[in-house]
């Protein structure tokens, strides 16, 4: 199979044809991150269209993995003349991994210190995660705490020690008035990460927290 044939008819058939292309106008749309809303409206986010590029090359006998550069995801192949990227935000832009260097380098407008692990195969697990930080962050701009909540969950589900997620967690919980919950999350927090530069802002909050309980009882 001459895969990168393959890749170009993909290319055709998702973004010429199909017309799925990135959402630009709409960016911090949360339907972006849904998938069914991606087969739906034909727009998305560069993780959820990679995500589309990946499932459709699965089902054409291409292996196509996620790469989680900086910023900005992509879809990856291994070909005989080596690794492209994919940029399924853009139309299917195939970049090699100095094209992917400096396309990120314009991306966050300074120098950025380049790794070789940008293009390592990202994991089912991490896809998932980045995947809910995306619903996490935009629900967080929102305000929508209960949907921030949800969202938490999941990503500790996958990650039940993710320091940073746990304060997280306890932050949005002390927000909807859980108390309790809020105590629990925000000393695994302090326990987890001892030298956080947040410990001490975070003990205040424990603090208040066992106040508001004592108070309350």
């Amino acid at each position: 199979v001459d895969s990168l044939r393959v890749l170009h008819a993909m290319n055709q058939v998702l973004f010429t044809e199909e017309r799925f292309q990135g959402n630009q106008d709409d960016y911090d749309n949360a339907d972006n991150s849904y998938f069914n809303q991606i087969l739906e409206k034909h727009t998305g986010l560069p993780i959820t269209l990679a995500l589309l590029y990946i499932e459709v090359g699965k089902r054409v006998g291409i292996p196509i993995y996620g790469v989680g550069l900086p910023f900005h995801f992509m879809a990856g192949c291994s070909l005989p003349q080596g690794m492209i990227c994919i940029d399924a935000f853009h139309s299917g832009k195939m970049l090699n991994q100095q094209e992917c260097k400096e396309y990120i380098r314009q991306l966050v407008r300074h120098r950025i210190k380049f790794s070789l692990q940008w293009f390592k195969p990202v994991s089912h697990k991490q896809f998932l995660v980045r995947l809910l930080n995306n619903l996490k962050r935009v629900y967080l701009e929102k305000e929508q705490y209960d949907r921030v909540l949800t969202v938490c969950d999941f990503i500790l589900a996958l990650t039940p020690l993710a320091a940073t997620e746990l304060r997280d967690r306890g932050i949005i919980h002390l927000q909807l008035k859980h108390y309790a919950r809020a105590l629990h999350d925000l000393i695994a927090y302090v326990d987890l990460a001892p030298g956080a530069e947040d410990r001490q802002e975070m003990q205040v909050h424990i603090k208040a927290i066992r106040q508001m309980i004592a108070m309350m009882n």
